[in-house]
C-alpha cells in the first residue's frame, strides 16, 4: 500500500512539473484578480453581530432599536473642574444643537434640553430643564439650575456627575444608518466649538468606531512587522534569498486570495478575522519552509529529478500538516455558536488550503522555471542554525527519556492546577488598553454617569391601564433599589407618576384610567414619547443603562431579572427583556461551550486524519499527546497570569492543536520513513530528530515571532492571544523534539 502511494506521489510531482508554465500563468491572474477585489473590504466592528441573527437576545434587540427609534447611544462627556458655569452650559447646548442636526440622529439628550416636568402658579408645566432661547448666565440662575437638577434622582448622576465635573450629552442614532458617518461628524462639530474642558467619547457607537480604527491600522502596520520579522527568520534558516522569496510569495499570494474572496462575498472583517492575514503569514509559511527544507536534503546531480523526489517525499506529511492545521480552524465551524468565530474558522482554513497548494505546485514550479543558484542550493550541513541545539538535545533524548517525560508530566500537572484560576471577559471594553481615552470613558460613564451599556424591557399589553403602568414603575423601582448597577432608567410610567405629582397627587401611577387619560394628553406631543411607546398603545419600554461590564457582574444581573419576571408574571402583560448585558451574557456562554465543542471537534479531526493517513491509531494517538500537554500547559499559563477567556483566547487551544500537531506529524513520518531505511528504532529517532528539527526549528521561530507581532496590537485579547500562541508553539515544538521521540523510545524498549 505505501509503495502504491509512493509511486502515486511520484507522478502527482512529475505531473506538478510538467504543468510548471500554466500553474505560474493561473496563479498570476488569479492574484490580479483578487487584489482587485481585496481592495474594497470592509470591517464589522459590533459585537453584538457575533450572535447569529436567529439568536432570542439579538433579535429583540434590533427590533426595539427599529421600533423605538434607534438603541445605539453615543455618548459625548464634558469634563472639567465645574460644570455650573454660563460659558460651560453655553458650549454644552452647543454641542446638543450640533448633534440634533446631524441626519441619523433621532434624539439628543443634554441638561440643555432634557424634559421637566414641575408645578408652578400657573399649574403643571412640561417644558425643559434649560431655555435653549435664554441660557442661564448669571450665578443666581446657575445655582437654580444646579438645585433643580440635584433634588431630582431622574438628572443627577445621570446627566451631571454628583461631583459637578462631568456632563453627558446622549445621542440615539437612528437603526440602518451609517454610524461611522455620524460619529465622524459629531467629533468634527465638537472639536469646532472648542470646548473648554476634556471631551471623552464613549457607548458602542464610539467604540465600535473605535474597534474599526484599530483593525485598519493593524492591517497596515502589524503585517509589514510579521513580514519582516519571517524574512529575518528565514534568512538566517536557509541562508538563501529562495528560502525567504518564496514562503512570502506564496503566503502573499495566500492573504490576497483569502481577503479578495471575503469581500467578493459580501464577508467583512470583525474583531477576529482581523487577524486571519498575521496569522495565516505565521502559517502559511510553514509548508513553503517544509518543501525547501527537503529539496535542500535531496543530494542529486539531476535538477529536476531531485525535485520530483523531493516534492513526493513531503507531499504526503505537509498534506496531513496541512488538514490537520485546517480542521483546527474548521472545527470552529461546528463547534461554536458566534458567527464571528465561524467566519474566522471558514475563511482561515481557506488560506491555509490555498497556501498548502500554492506551497505544493507553485512554489516547485518557480524553482524548476528559475535557473539554479549553487549559493541557493543549500545543504542541511550548510544550515546548522539548530544543529548546536539539536545533536546535544537528541543525544540528551537518547539517554534520559524517562526523565524527559517525567518532566513534561510534572509541567501538564502545574498547568492543569493554572486552569482552576481562568476567568472569563467578553466586554468589549477590556479590548482597549487601560491608558485609552476609550477605556478611561468608558469607566467615566459607569463610575459617575450611570453607565453606557443599554438595556431594555419591552412591556406588551393595554399602555394606558394602571395595572399595566404600574408594573411598569414597579419594574424601574425593583431595578434601582436591587441592581446594583441600574441608576437610571427611563419610561411612559415615569412621566406619568411625574404629571402625578406636579398635579399634587404624588409620584405614582393614578389608580383610575380616566385619570392617567388625561395626564397622558399633557404629554402625547413631547419629543420622547416616540422613544418610549408604540402608537397604537399596546406596547412601551423601560430604557436604561447597566454601569459594569465585568463578566460576573452581568450574570448576575440577567440571572436576577430572569428570576424576578418569573415571578411577577400578569395574565395581560407580557415581559421581555434585552440589551447588551444580556447580550454579552449569551456571548459569555456561547464562549465556553465554543471552547469545549471545537476542542473536542479538533481532537477528533486530529486523531481521525493522522491515524488514516499513517495508518495507525497508536501514531495517530502518540502524534496527540504533545499537543494536549501543550494546551494544559497554555492554559495554566492563562490562569496564572490572569489571562482571561474571552473571544481571541477561546480560539487558542483548537488552533495550537491544528498548528502544533504539524511538528508531531513531522517527526512520525520521518521516524517510519528513517526506520524502514535502517530497520534501528534509535538511528530513527535520532535522524527524525536531526532533519525534521531542522525544519521545526525555522517553523517554530517564524509562527511564534509571528504570533507575537499581536503584542502590538491596540486590542488587548489580540495581544493575549499572540502570546498564548507564541508560547503554544514553542512548546509544542519542544515537545515535539523531546517527548514525542522519549515516547517512541520507551514505546519500543523491547525492540
Amino acid at each position: 500500500m505505501r509503495e502504491k502511494l509512493s509511486q502515486g506521489m511520484l507522478k502527482l510531482a512529475e505531473l506538478i512539473l510538467k504543468l510548471k508554465i500554466p500553474i505560474v500563468i493561473f496563479v498570476v491572474l488569479l492574484t490580479v484578480f483578487f487584489t482587485y477585489k481585496a481592495k474594497d473590504f470592509g470591517i464589522d466592528s459590533d459585537i453584538s453581530s457575533s450572535l447569529p441573527d436567529s439568536d432570542y437576545d439579538t433579535k429583540l434587540y434590533k427590533e426595539i432599536g427599529d421600533k423605538y427609534e434607534g438603541n445605539s447611544a453615543a455618548m459625548i462627556i464634558f469634563e472639567t473642574d465645574n460644570i455650573f458655569k454660563p460659558e460651560v452650559i453655553k458650549q454644552i447646548a452647543q454641542i446638543t444643537d450640533s448633534a440634533s442636526y446631524i441626519a441619523g440622529v433621532s434624539y439628543v439628550t443634554s441638561i440643555t434640553n432634557i424634559i421637566d416636568i414641575k408645578s408652578s402658579e400657573w399649574g403643571t408645566e412640561i417644558g425643559k430643564l434649560v431655555d435653549s432661547y435664554d441660557l442661564p448666565d448669571t450665578q443666581l440662575e446657575i445655582n437654580s439650575l444646579r438645585n433643580r437638577i440635584f433634588e431630582k434622582e431622574m438628572y443627577r448622576g445621570v446627566i451631571v456627575t454628583e461631583d459637578s465635573t462631568a456632563a453627558v450629552i446622549v445621542a440615539t442614532l437612528m437603526p440602518d444608518t451609517d454610524q461611522d458617518s455620524i460619529i465622524e461628524q459629531m467629533k468634527l462639530k465638537v472639536n469646532a466649538i472648542k470646548p473648554d474642558g476634556k471631551i471623552y467619547y464613549s457607548g458602542i457607537p464610539f467604540m465600535m468606531k473605535d474597534v474599526q480604527s484599530i483593525i485598519l491600522r493593524d492591517l497596515v502596520t502589524l503585517l509589514p512587522i510579521t513580514a519582516i520579522i519571517i524574512i529575518l527568520i528565514l534568512f538566517l534558516g536557509f541562508r538563501s534569498w529562495r528560502g525567504v522569496i518564496l514562503p512570502v510569495l506564496t503566503v502573499m499570494i495566500s492573504i490576497i486570495w483569502t481577503i479578495g474572496l471575503m469581500t467578493w462575498l459580501g464577508v467583512k472583517l470583525t474583531l477576529i478575522s482581523d487577524a486571519i492575514p498575521i496569522i495565516l503569514f505565521a502559517l502559511g509559511s510553514a509548508y513553503s519552509i517544509h518543501v525547501l527544507n527537503r529539496i535542500n536534503q535531496t543530494a542529486d546531480k539531476d535538477r529536476v529529478k531531485a525535485l520530483v523526489q523531493s516534492i513526493a517525499y513531503i507531499i504526503i506529511p505537509i498534506f496531513l500538516a496541512f488538514i490537520t492545521t485546517a480542521m483546527g480552524f474548521v472545527s470552529f465551524i461546528f463547534g461554536s455558536y458566534l458567527t464571528m468565530i465561524k467566519e474566522f474558522g471558514i475563511f482561515t482554513a481557506v488560506g491555509i488550503t490555498i497556501a498548502f497548494l500554492l506551497s505544493v505546485t507553485f512554489t516547485p514550479s518557480l524553482i524548476a522555471l528559475v535557473k539554479s543558484n549553487k549559493n541557493d542550493n543549500t545543504k542541511t550541513e550548510k544550515n546548522q542554525i539548530a544543529s548546536k541545539f539539536l545533536k546535544p538535545l537528541s543525544e540528551k533524548v537518547m539517554l534520559h527519556p524517562k526523565r524527559i517525560v517525567m518532566a513534561w508530566i510534572i509541567l501538564a500537572v502545574v498547568g492543569a492546577v493554572g486552569t482552576i484560576f481562568i476567568e472569563r471577559k467578553v466586554d468589549i471594553v477590556s479590548y482597549f488598553k487601560k491608558t485609552s481615552d476609550t477605556r478611561i470613558a468608558q469607566n467615566l460613564a459607569d463610575a459617575k454617569l450611570g453607565g453606557s451599556s443599554p438595556i431594555y424591557f419591552l412591556f406588551r399589553g393595554d399602555v394606558q391601564s394602571p395595572e399595566f403602568l404600574q408594573f411598569m414603575k414597579q419594574t424601574q423601582d425593583y431595578l434601582k433599589q436591587n441592581c446594583e448597577y441600574v441608576e437610571y432608567t427611563m419610561s411612559v410610567a415615569d412621566l406619568v407618576a411625574q404629571m402625578n405629582e406636579a398635579m399634587g397627587e404624588g409620584n405614582k401611577i393614578p389608580e383610575e384610567r380616566d385619570k392617567i387619560e388625561q395626564l397622558w394628553m399633557l404629554i402625547e406631543s413631547e419629543d420622547i414619547m416616540p422613544q418610549l411607546v408604540n402608537y397604537d398603545l399596546t406596547e412601551a419600554i423601560i430604557q436604561g443603562r447597566f454601569a459594569s461590564l465585568d463578566s460576573r457582574d452581568t450574570r448576575e444581573f440577567v440571572e436576577d431579572i430572569k428570576v424576578y419576571l418569573a415571578e411577577n408574571q400578569h395574565d395581560n402583560i407580557k415581559v421581555e427583556f434585552t440589551g447588551m448585558p444580556s447580550i454579552y451574557n449569551k456571548i459569555d456562554t456561547s464562549l465556553i461551550n465554543s471552547q469545549f465543542s471545537s476542542l473536542v471537534l479538533a481532537v477528533f479531526f486530529m486523531l481521525l486524519i493522522v491515524s488514516l493517513t499513517l495508518w495507525s491509531f497508536k501514531d495517530g494517538l502518540l502524534s496527540l499527546i504533545p499537543l494536549l500537554l501543550t494546551i494544559l500547559i497554555s492554559f495554566g499559563f492563562m490562569g496564572f497570569t490572569g489571562i482571561p477567556l474571552d473571544i481571541a483566547t477561546v480560539l487558542v487551544a483548537s488552533v495550537t492543536l491544528g498548528v502544533g500537531i504539524d511538528y508531531a506529524i513531522h517527526i512520525v513520518s520521518h521516524y517510519r520513513n528513517y526506520l524502514d531505511e535502517t530497520k534501528d528504532i534509535k538511528t530513527a529517532v535520532s535522524q527524525s530528530i536531526l532533519v525534521s528539527g531542522n525544519a521545526i526549528f525555522i517553523n517554530v521561530l517564524a509562527v511564534a515571532f509571528g504570533f507575537l507581532v499581536f503584542l502590538l496590537s491596540n486590542l488587548v485579547p489580540l495581544g493575549h492571544f499572540g502570546l498564548l500562541m507564541a508560547l503554544s508553539m514553542i512548546v509544542s515544538g519542544l515537545a515535539a523534539v523531546t517527548l514525542l521521540p522519549a515516547l517512541i523510545i520507551l514505546l519500543n524498549k523491547k525492540k
